[in-house]
């Protein structure tokens, strides 16, 4: 019995592998794709398209220097109410830091505030397209 259970094992680790790298073969396309790592952008300043979310519209605006990304600010979001406006204080400025280090809009969104990331990371794609 303990050998059976053992190639069961053995072959669900496989067929997880497999799954694994099947996975990876099509994410790392996308990542790639919204990544202006080895990318030269054109300097200036761009602005991204408003991104409607259902708490209001986000846009962004980044700053090309040197080929790279040197700021990124959101320029319109939503604070007309209290969960709105503390969401944002809170998420808006770590959104805009973790683009400039990144240097592209594939980065981590925040726990509770996923649709501010959504629409943040639209907007951003925007902006990064005009530049490129």
């Amino acid at each position: 019995m303990g050998i059976f259970c053992f190639f069961i094992l053995a072959r669900r680790i496989r067929r997880d592998q497999q799954l694994q790298v099947q996975l990876t073969t099509q994410l790392v396309p996308l990542v790639q794709s919204s990544s202006t790592s080895g990318e030269t952008l054109k300097d200036g300043t761009y602005t991204g398209s408003d991104s409607s979310y259902e708490f209001g519209d986000i846009q962004v605006q980044i700053v090309v220097a040197n080929g790279k990304i040197s700021k990124v600010t959101a320029i319109k979001y939503p604070t007309d109410n209290q969960k709105t406006q503390s969401i944002n204080e809170n998420a808006i400025p770590t959104y805009e830091a973790s683009a400039v280090k990144s240097q592209s809009a594939s980065f981590s969104n925040i726990s509770g505030a996923t649709k501010t990331w959504e629409a943040f990371t639209e907007s951003l794609k925007t902006a990064i397209n005009d530049a490129g």
